[in-house]
């Protein structure tokens, strides 16, 4: 008799066009197939009309907006998911599943859910940010008061609508996770250390890095992809990308300074380049360059997005604070060298010099040094595309990322069966 397959259900924000950390949930569910488990994506944030066979939204219509509204405002005042409005319907859902899986859990679920569901059945919890252990921030930069009490918060004045919650947040998670067996996963050995040091958590999670469709995020023909957006087939583009262009965190700012400066300084015998704007709001952007930008706007189709990547020389990617981020891994699939700050998960992406380049230090002069270094010979470019495309493909398949999580899951399973 055939053994039955095994069932995850992937408890989500939103499907993959909600931002990086849903896409990747999302991508884990369409990986899991490929290693004979079955997956269903459980989403709060969903399309009128589910896009694949796997996704079930965990409630709909009126009972969906009524649910996003209260939480929004919920997290505006406390900053953390209190009330667990989502518990019912959602372990209802859960019966017939072997595992729980939570991946973006940010303003949709509540920690108790978290809580009451691995009470049931083996749950796991991936960290594609901090507020699983922090008391209200999605990133706690240099503040370290998350490994005991929170409280005193430096970023009070953006979390929390009336005075300071922190506390109460952490204390909140603290209370809902203690003496409950949750399986810990991280994509970044930099998220892991700070989980491990936390006052909620304290030890270190399981380690697997995000992945990527590499049947879409592959090395493409760039006049082929410039065509996709009326680009210019010859000359240099640069890439400025993100959810959000006006987001301080990914260092836009930093960006745009250094575009300028470069060209305020470059001689005539450095190569002049364009911008490429990606993502939301991307006018406001132009406006601050001193020179040529062309906007596409913010892409939720991956072709596009892929394309895109292709279409640029160089992708400029200063963010200030990330954990694993996608953008960067799709850059590098599709052999678009990446700049970046050597900062939080973003250091253990690719290989310095070989694959792209970190800078040590926040400093537009030196990510203007290094735009100017990199694109006077297209040569090297050309190569680190080339390696980058191919490692990306030999360690960042959504194949791989299956068997990742399949092991993980199995020591779930064999533990759940040791105790019983």
């Amino acid at each position: 008799m055939a053994q039955r397959r095994k069932r995850v259900a992937i408890i989500s924000r939103g499907p993959q066009t909600t931002g990086g950390a849903s896409k990747c949930g999302d991508l884990l569910a369409k990986a899991l197939p490929l290693v004979d488990i079955e997956a269903t994506l459980f989403t709060f944030e969903s399309l009128a009309k589910p896009q694949q066979a796997y996704h079930s939204p965990v409630v709909k219509g009126l009972s969906q907006r009524a649910f996003l509204k209260l939480r929004k405002a919920e997290r505006s005042i406390i900053g953390t998911e209190f009330l667990p409005l989502e518990r019912q319907a959602l372990l209802r859902r859960l019966s017939d599943f072997d595992i729980a899986h939570f991946y973006d859990t940010w303003w949709t679920t509540s920690p108790k859910t978290v809580s009451s569901c691995a009470k049931g059945i083996p749950t796991a919890l991936t960290l594609q940010d901090c507020h699983e252990f922090t008391g209200g921030c999605m990133y706690p930069s240099e503040c370290d008061r998350f490994q005991t009490n929170c409280g005193n918060c430096p970023q009070k004045e953006s979390i929390f609508r009336f005075g300071d919650f922190s506390r109460f947040s952490l204390d909140v998670r603290r209370s809902a996770y203690a003496d409950r067996e949750i399986s810990l996963l991280a994509p970044s050995r930099w998220i892991a250390g700070l989980c491990a040091n936390s006052a909620i958590f304290g030890r270190h999670p399981r380690v697997i890095p995000n992945a990527i469709d590499t049947s879409i995020f592959k090395p493409i023909s760039k006049p082929q992809a410039r065509q996709k957006f009326d680009l210019q087939p010859e000359g240099l583009y640069v890439l400025i990308s993100a959810h959000d262009l006006k987001d301080r965190r990914k260092g836009i700012d930093l960006a745009i300074d250094a575009v300028n400066r470069y060209a305020e300084q470059a001689q005539e015998t450095s190569p002049s380049f364009k911008v490429l704007l990606m993502g939301k709001d991307p006018e406001a952007i132009a406006g601050q360059l001193q020179i040529p930008a062309r906007s596409i706007g913010f892409l939720s189709n991956d072709y596009d997005i892929a394309n895109a990547y292709a279409a640029a020389d160089v992708f400029l990617f200063p963010s200030r604070t990330d954990n694993y981020p996608l953008a960067v891994l799709e850059s590098l699939a599709c052999g678009t060298p990446v700049v970046a700050l050597r900062r939080a998960g973003i250091a253990e992406m690719f290989v310095d010099q070989r694959e792209g380049i970190y800078l040590e230090e926040e400093s537009p002069e030196l990510l203007a040094s290094e735009l100017e270094r990199l694109l006077k010979d297209e040569e090297p470019l050309r190569d680190m595309g080339f390696r980058s495309a191919k490692r990306m493909a030999e360690q960042h398949s959504l194949l791989r990322y299956a068997e990742q999580h399949r092991s993980a899951y199995e020591e779930m399973l064999d533990a759940k069966t040791t105790k019983s």
